[in-house]
C-alpha cells in the first residue's frame, strides 16, 4: 500500500473511532493528508505566490520535462542541460523557435572542464558514472543501463554558469543526472549558501545503480546544512526483490517554508 493510501485509510479509521467515542466526548485527531502525488503540481503550488522567472532542467534528455515546466510556468525562462549529442539534438528540435527555452550541450558537475559520459542502451540512463554490477543483478530490466560506449563531454557548474550570465536566482532546479546530483550541488555552493534557489526537485538513489553515485543520505545533510528542507518523496521504485532503489525528492528553501501555512 502506498504512503498516500495508508494515510487515507488511517484517517478514515480514526474518523470511525471518533464516532464510536463521541458519547464519551473523546476526539482523536486525524493525521494530516499526504501531499499530492504529482510533484510538478506541488512545485506550482509552492511557488504560487512568486513570479517564477527561472527554471533549470539539468538532465533534460529530449525535453519532456521542459515542456511540462513551460506549461506550468508560462513566464519562466528555462535552461536545459543535456550533454549527449543525440538527445541534445532532439531537445533542440523540440523547441525550434522558442526564446523561453535555451538548450546547452553541457553536463553539470562540480568543476568546469570535461568528463566521460557513459552511453547506455536507453539514453535516459546515460551517466557520468558506469553502471553498477549490483544494479544489473537486482533489476529485471537491467538491459536499459547496458553501456554501449563512452564519450567525452564538456562540464560546467551551476555557480559558474549563473555568474557568466548574471543569473542571481533560480526558482526551480530540477536534477535528473543518474547519480551525479551531488556533483551538481557541490558546484552550486554559492547559490545554495545565498538561498538563491527556491525549490530543488531531484532524483535520489537508495541502492547502487551507478559506481560512484550519490545516495540520498549524502544529499540530505548537505542541503539541510545550507537551509533546504525535505518537503516530500514521490513514488518509490523498488528492485525486483522489494528493496527501495530510487525516487524523486523535493526540497524547499527556508524562505519557501516560512511562506507556507501551518498544517492543521
Amino acid at each position: 500500500m502506498s504512503l498516500h493510501a495508508t494515510v487515507t485509510a488511517m484517517s478514515s479509521w480514526l474518523k470511525g473511532i471518533n464516532r464510536l467515542l463521541s458519547v464519551a466526548k473523546v476526539q482523536l485527531r486525524p493525521l494530516p493528508q499526504a501531499h499530492h502525488a504529482d510533484a510538478f503540481e506541488e512545485q506550482r503550488r509552492l511557488l504560487a505566490n512568486r513570479k517564477v522567472q527561472m527554471v533549470f532542467d539539468v538532465g533534460a534528455n529530449v525535453g519532456v520535462t521542459a515542456k511540462r515546466y513551460a506549461g506550468l510556468f508560462p513566464d519562466a525562462q528555462i535552461h536545459c542541460f543535456e550533454p549527449f549529442p543525440e538527445s541534445h539534438k532532439a531537445l533542440t528540435d523540440a523547441f525550434p523557435s522558442s526564446e523561453r527555452v535555451r538548450t546547452h550541450a553541457l553536463a553539470v558537475s562540480a568543476e568546469v572542464g570535461t568528463r566521460t559520459l557513459y552511453v547506455n542502451k536507453a539514453s535516459v540512463t546515460n551517466s557520468l558514472f558506469p553502471t553498477s554490477d549490483i544494479y544489473r543483478e537486482r533489476h529485471a530490466r537491467s538491459d536499459i543501463t547496458t553501456t554501449t560506449g563512452s564519450i567525452t563531454v564538456p562540464t560546467t557548474t551551476l555557480d559558474e554558469f549563473c555568474a557568466q550570465r548574471a543569473i542571481e536566482h533560480i526558482n526551480v532546479l530540477k536534477l535528473d543526472i543518474q547519480g551525479g546530483e551531488l556533483l551538481a550541488l557541490r558546484g552550486a555552493e554559492r547559490l545554495l549558501r545565498a538561498a538563491a534557489i527556491d525549490v530543488i526537485y531531484s532524483e535520489v538513489n537508495f541502492s547502487p545503480i551507478y559506481e560512484g553515485q550519490a545516495y540520498f543520505h549524502e544529499l540530505a545533510p548537505l542541503l539541510l546544512e545550507r537551509g533546504y528542507h525535505l518537503y516530500d518523496l514521490f513514488p518509490l521504485t523498488y528492485t525486483r526483490r522489494g528493496i527501495v532503489s530510487w525516487t524523486d525528492a523535493l526540497w524547499i528553501s527556508s524562505e519557501i517554508e516560512r511562506s507556507m501555512p501551518a498544517v492543521q
